[in-house]
């Protein structure tokens, strides 16, 4: 897990002596913490040190069977890798804001041809690559845990406390608040049911003129970060669950994680039109625009908007994380499986 200096330190909170040293983190899996100085501006001595890095896993572990890459920045490692290749690609890395998109998309493209199989979490993303890879292409989108959901489904219990004073219904939002929402529309909803509470949880970053106006607005609560597990206790409370996310090149390629949280809940749903919102929309509303998702809101909020919650607890119930990772361990068997077949068939040698 590489990670630029300060978030290690400040974030991680990890001792540097923690740095390198293998952990075990369940049955036969570890994990190791390796500080760079950054992919974008010191990009060069990032990847000599995760070599180096490799390296020694190889010297200490032997050649891998199945390499699994998560960021094109890895394309340099792939020189030297005689292993079964995946490139499980959780974001649309290409469109992230302040990188060089034209160098990310040569790195992703020398890890597309690469790759005997192509892991991503949207469907967007699985049509754009579509004839721009050998391997074969799978949709495993995000999830929620096991445990979330069963939370979701105890009995109301008593509110948070910092949600004891806010009088009216409450429409409530989690996740990282940045430039990634559309702050236009926010602004729009709050200003239009003013009786109405918006509540944000999460951590606020990048922040700008435009999000500090809307922050002053009477109606927009601030709740700061609170850990996952203590989330279903707020969203219980909730009378609308709020996904604002900005219609755009990476919003539109990205697995919103806070729907599949809700999607616990017996609560209604409002989001923007997102790709992977509307390809769920028969327990999503979606609004196009400001106009529809001020009506939305109002039936919404008027127990007005018609919700099938038994078809909803079943498609939630099928999108944990325990099942997503079994679908990801029975493809990546499969593919390296058939890797090995073909390899046997035509009479090459091979590592794995």
């Amino acid at each position: 897990r590489p990670y630029v200096f300060p978030f290690y330190l400040r974030a991680l909170r990890k001792p540097l002596r923690e740095a390198l040293q293998w952990r075990s983190i369940g049955e036969n899996a570890w994990e190791q913490f390796i500080p760079v100085p950054g992919f974008e501006r010191f990009g060069l001595i990032t990847r000599q040190i995760l070599l180096w890095r490799r390296r020694a896993a190889e010297h200490r572990l032997g050649r891998p069977n199945i390499v699994v890459y998560t960021m094109p920045q890895y394309a340099p490692l792939l020189i030297r890798d005689p292993a079964c290749r995946f490139y499980y690609a959780y974001d649309a890395y290409r469109f992230y804001p302040g990188w060089d998109h034209a160098r990310v998309m040569t790195q992703e493209s020398r890890i597309l041809e690469a790759a005997d199989a192509v892991i991503t979490v949207s469907r967007r993303m699985q049509k754009d690559w579509e004839g721009k890879t050998r391997g074969s292409l799978f949709y495993l989108p995000n999830a929620t845990p096991q445990e979330f959901v069963h939370a979701l489904a105890k009995a109301n219990g008593e509110k948070p406390a910092d949600l004891k004073n806010f009088r009216g219904p409450l429409v409530g939002c989690i996740g990282t608040i940045d430039l990634g929402y559309d702050w236009t529309l926010i602004r729009g909803l709050a200003q239009g049911f003013r009786q109405v509470s918006f509540i944000f949880l999460g951590k606020v970053t990048n922040r700008t003129p435009e999000m500090d106006e809307v922050f002053r607005l009477p109606n927009i609560h601030l709740l700061g970060q609170k850990p996952h597990a203590e989330l279903p206790s707020y969203i219980r409370h909730f009378d609308v669950c709020f996904c604002p996310w900005l219609v755009n090149d990476l919003k539109d390629r990205g697995s919103p994680l806070r729907i599949y949280d809700y999607l616990g809940s017996d609560k209604p749903i409002l989001s923007t039109a997102i790709d992977e919102a509307v390809n769920m929309n028969e327990f999503v509303a979606i609004g196009r625009n400001a106009s529809e998702c001020l009506a939305i809101l109002g039936q919404m909020l008027g127990g007005h908007y018609p919700m099938d919650l038994e078809a909803r607890r079943r498609f939630i119930a099928k999108q944990t994380w325990d099942q997503r990772a079994a679908c990801l361990g029975a493809l990546i068997d499969g593919v390296a499986n058939s890797e090995r077949n073909q390899v046997r068939r035509v009479g090459q040698i091979s590592a794995l």
